[in-house]
């Protein structure tokens, strides 16, 4: 069964945090692309094993290289640490058993908390105060050094320690983002804004995704542009900040070589409204 979720503008998601062009849209000066795909991450050392995850693959100075997942509920940056496969950890929702090189690769790897410098964890909770709803608990944080590519940002990240309610690291894109902040104010961005194409994950049918920092992603807009507020709402008993409706859900399934039958889901007569949390 293969859900297909369509919109008129492809998915392109455009965060204006804050505005770049009044009368029309325009690309800002500066942006940074980073690409959204299938993230294998090889140790080549027999005692550490591999990673294949999924994500935006970066690099921690004087750690580790690791995959992390875009958040539009965080402001800050969330990396996971080398606890989280600690042998106590490694039983899932499901109560089956994982083991640490399965944990390692569905976590899209882990920081080494000892390599890097600790962090003062003050003022983290209340910038990120849909974090602990989800089940999550901020109780470390490090200074560390992002490499995207050839652009580095040093911050504070909290590390993400115990728990099964999240999988990768947390690239935080809430509407008051210290990453966004960061990159803006060395020059690195043009503006604090984001663009997200999300790819898919498909094992048939893959495709690579992107995530444009300081623009949008003008490769995959087909259409005019459709304003979203971004607010600290609620969606059901969820923080979320960024909603759209959904007026068309169609799941087709497929039995063989038959084409296969259409089932509506959601129709425009009564849309759907989600939370868009990558």
């Amino acid at each position: 069964m293969q859900p297909h979720i369509y919109s008129a503008f492809f998915l392109s998601l455009v965060a204006l945090l804050t505005g770049f062009c009044a009368a029309q849209p325009c690309q800002p000066p500066f942006s940074l692309e980073l690409s959204l795909e299938t993230c294998d991450i090889l140790s080549g050392n027999s005692s550490i094993s591999d990673i294949h995850s999924w994500g935006i693959r970066i690099s921690i100075s004087g750690s580790d290289e690791i995959c992390v997942a875009p958040s539009t509920v965080v402001n800050s940056t969330f990396l996971t640490s080398q606890s989280i496969c600690d042998q106590n950890q490694l039983i899932d929702i499901n109560e089956l058993k994982m083991s640490p090189e399965q944990c390692r690769s569905r976590r899209g790897g882990w920081i080494t908390t000892s390599k890097l410098p600790p962090a003062n964890i003050a003022g983290l909770g209340d910038l990120n105060d849909g974090w602990g709803p989800l089940g999550n608990k901020i109780e470390n944080a490090v200074t560390a050094s992002l490499q995207f590519d050839d652009t580095s940002v040093t911050m504070i990240e909290g590390t993400i320690d115990e728990g099964q309610m999240s999988t990768q690291s947390h690239l935080g894109l809430a509407s008051d983002s210290t990453l966004l902040k960061t990159l803006k104010d060395s020059g690195a961005i043009g503006s604090r804004s984001w663009g997200l194409n999300s790819g898919s994950q498909s094992a048939k049918s893959p495709r690579p995704g992107r995530l444009i920092l300081g623009g949008y992603d003008s490769a995959s807009r087909v259409g005019p542009f459709y304003d979203y507020p971004v607010l600290n709402t609620l969606q059901g008993k969820r923080n979320c900040p960024l909603q759209v409706p959904i007026t068309s859900l169609i799941v087709t399934i497929q039995k063989g070589n038959d084409s296969g039958k259409s089932l509506p889901l959601v129709e425009e007569s009564h849309p759907l409204v989600v939370c868009i949390e990558p």
